[in-house]
């Protein structure tokens, strides 16, 4: 008698899938008084809704992040010696590491990583100098400051 309600309320679940017509909450019968319950399935968000162009990051910025006091006073920060490891320069290592993060709209740094490598120590340097950095000025997309990537090449050369 089990096995007889089970199929007649699967058969009514299927016939109503079929024709995309689901009740509020649709109630099947199982073994021994388990009782399931599904809800409808919901409306379907149009395109338009679902993705926004101001959040996706491959839409072009007008203007690029970039360090307070511009290229120059870039160059500057680089060329404290602290940044550069005593091991390293007494080794001779030199080279130029490519450090990768993220300018957050508050001009933050984030998610710093080294895309091309020139040795563990020159790597640590590199980003403990890119993570002491001030605040950079972010990036704009129609006049609003966006969060972007960034790819800064930082050189180390003996003196």
């Amino acid at each position: 008698m089990k096995t007889i309600s089970l199929l007649a309320g699967c058969l009514s679940l299927f016939s109503s899938i079929a024709t995309a017509q689901l009740p509020d909450p649709v109630l099947s019968a199982a073994a021994d008084n388990v009782t399931a319950v599904m809800s409808p399935m919901p409306e379907p968000v149009p395109y338009s809704q679902s993705m926004s162009p101001s959040t996706d990051e491959f839409v072009p910025v007008t203007n690029e992040p970039f360090f307070p006091g511009g290229h120059q006073a870039l160059e500057a920060y680089f060329q404290n010696p602290a940044f550069y490891p005593h091991q390293a320069q007494q080794a001779g290592i030199e080279g130029t590491v490519h450090v990768r993060f993220r300018v957050t709209s508050t001009g933050h740094l984030t998610d710093l990583k080294v895309v091309k490598s020139r040795g563990s120590l020159l790597d640590s340097a590199a980003l403990e100098a890119v993570a002491l950095m001030p605040r950079w000025y972010p990036a704009h997309r129609s006049g609003i400051a966006v969060s972007s990537v960034y790819v800064l090449p930082v050189t180390f050369r003996a003196q």
